[in-house]
């Protein structure tokens, strides 16, 4: 399995007010962690709960290497969501609480409108929280026609019926919000003409298709089952932590403005459901 370059989040006494300075260069900048008082309003916080928190920094590029100002950074804990955004230089802060449960694998989403979403990964080991390096410089690519962003699939989606999964590596950050996952788009007529396939792009996190479960994607023709493609999701790794699934359907039975309907399905074995996490749900239309 490909190992990731992870940046720690030191701890600092320091408080908000003093954390001013910037790296001379990007390579060099450094991301710290450091108890903050609950009285951050919410404008600098975002919604989070009371007490200490951990300070994760990071920038945000465009394609041309140009800082993108405004990009929304957001992580889902529990039942509480944690913002920040990129300031005009690109740097952005975001706040998360120290005193939390957290699992040893946890992710959020980097997007701005008009670009694709990035994924925000951290890790927790130690008792301390880790950023992937390239979610420490987030490059942020544009959309373009043949994209399908799924407003329902930005956020962190936890499909199951278990909000306490014991195994440690695979906890899941979010409680449960049901068995299936659906959103769609309709094929237009020059959508049609210029492609004929529809990949959906996703990462996820506690998924065992393979072995057991047998959890699935599917495409189909919005309310006639009949035009209907299924596939098996592809696992995820055992160690808990996310990883980027892409699973392709051929659009050739499929008229012009039909509305394609992406579902995910949590798999029952015998009378337990499947429990795992995904976010960043993504279609790329091509032509082959």
């Amino acid at each position: 399995m490909q190992m990731r370059t992870v940046i720690p989040i030191f701890t600092s006494l320091i408080m908000l007010n003093g954390c001013g300075g910037e790296s001379a260069k990007i390579q060099e900048s450094v991301t710290y962690a450091q108890p903050l008082h609950s009285s951050l309003t919410q404008s600098q916080s975002g919604t989070q709960p009371q007490g200490e928190k951990w300070s994760v920094s990071g920038q945000v590029f465009d394609a041309s290497g140009q800082p993108v100002a405004q990009a929304k950074i957001y992580v889902q804990l529990g039942e509480h969501n944690y913002y920040a955004h990129s300031q005009a230089d690109g740097r952005y802060t975001l706040y998360l609480p120290r005193e939390y449960d957290y699992p040893d694998h946890i992710a959020g989403t980097v997007w701005m409108e008009g670009y694709q979403p990035e994924i925000l990964l951290l890790s927790y080991q130690n008792q301390h929280l880790y950023i992937d390096q390239h979610s420490h410089l987030v490059q942020l690519k544009p959309l373009t026609e043949a994209h399908v962003v799924f407003q329902q699939g930005l956020h962190l989606i936890h499909l199951g019926d278990d909000s306490l999964v014991k195994n440690p590596e695979t906890r899941i950050q979010t409680a449960p919000q049901g068995l299936v996952w659906s959103d769609g788009f309709q094929y237009t007529q020059a959508l049609q003409k210029q492609y004929n396939q529809l990949c959906i792009q996703l990462y996820g996190k506690g998924i065992q298709s393979q072995y057991a479960n047998q959890d699935k994607i599917s495409i189909s023709r919005k309310n006639d089952l009949r035009l209907s493609i299924t596939q098996l999701l592809s696992d995820s790794p055992s160690s808990g932590a996310y990883s980027a699934n892409e699973h392709c359907f051929p659009l050739r039975h499929f008229q012009v403005n039909d509305h394609i309907q992406v579902q995910i399905k949590s798999h029952t074995l015998d009378t337990d459901q499947d429990n795992f996490e995904m976010l960043n749900i993504v279609g790329v239309l091509r032509k082959i």
